[in-house]
């Protein structure tokens, strides 16, 4: 049976991270420009390595307004700087605790753009590449972010989300769209089981489509996501390592 982990999304100033930190085993934890800041980098890291879960450091758009959910173009050497900015916030609180930083994903827009965009993808390897070569890169299942990470010799993890729905193309559906985000706790959890058991799911025009993964995503964004997280937890309990 094929090990599949649970991941979050935290310190983006919710009210359930310490909640759900005991039921995951990765936390991408927001670097302070999409969300959060020093204080709530140091606190959730400090969190995480209480409970043995694994840090990972998820950049973002230097954009607060909009959640970095917005696109927008960055030149190549503008880009490296916030990714650097940021990175530091996780990685010298990770050092104060004695551990490294194991992994790194991508923001909202940022990720969608790198799991779409070749030359930004390239990008965001060659600044990974600069950090740290051992480091695993979290992407949409099935995006070219994923493909150059290996190309380049880096590890990658395949991801998967619990609370939104997919179109034929395996892509994820725009925020915008209806429907395109998962509310119900029932269908969120049958999802979540589809791609556990199956490596499949059902898009939103009710297709059935592979989509093999390595761990899945909880935004910590909802109000339903500590219930989500408690059930996700059980359902991938065969599953996880």
């Amino acid at each position: 049976m094929k090990s599949l982990l649970l991941n979050a999304d935290l310190g983006e100033g919710f009210a359930y991270d310490a909640d759900i930190m005991p039921l995951i085993d990765i936390a991408n934890i927001a670097c302070g420009e999409h969300a959060g800041n020093l204080s709530t980098v140091q606190r959730t890291v400090a969190m995480a390595v209480n409970e043995g879960v694994a840090v990972c450091a998820h950049p973002s758009y230097p954009d607060r307004k909009n959640f970095g959910r917005l696109s927008f173009t960055m030149d190549r050497d503008a880009l490296f700087d916030t990714l650097e900015l940021q990175l530091l916030r996780i990685q010298n609180t990770l050092l104060t605790h004695g551990q490294t930083l194991r992994y790194i994903k991508p923001h909202g827009a940022l990720y969608n753009d790198c799991a779409n965009d070749a030359a930004l993808s390239t990008r965001f390897v060659e600044f990974c590449l600069t950090q740290n070569k051992q480091l695993t890169i979290i992407g949409l299942a099935g995006s070219t972010l994923l493909d150059i990470a290996q190309a380049h010799g880096m590890a990658v993890y395949a991801e998967a989300f619990i609370d939104r729905r997919y179109m034929a193309c395996g892509k994820l559906a725009p925020r915008h769209e209806p429907g395109a985000c998962i509310e119900d706790i029932d269908q969120a959890c049958a999802q979540a089981t589809q791609l556990a058991q199956h490596g499949q799911v059902i898009t939103i025009d009710q297709q059935l489509i592979s989509l093999p993964v390595d761990t899945l995503c909880i935004h910590g964004d909802t109000a339903s996501a500590l219930v989500l997280a408690q059930h996700v937890a059980k359902i991938l309990a065969p599953f996880r390592p």
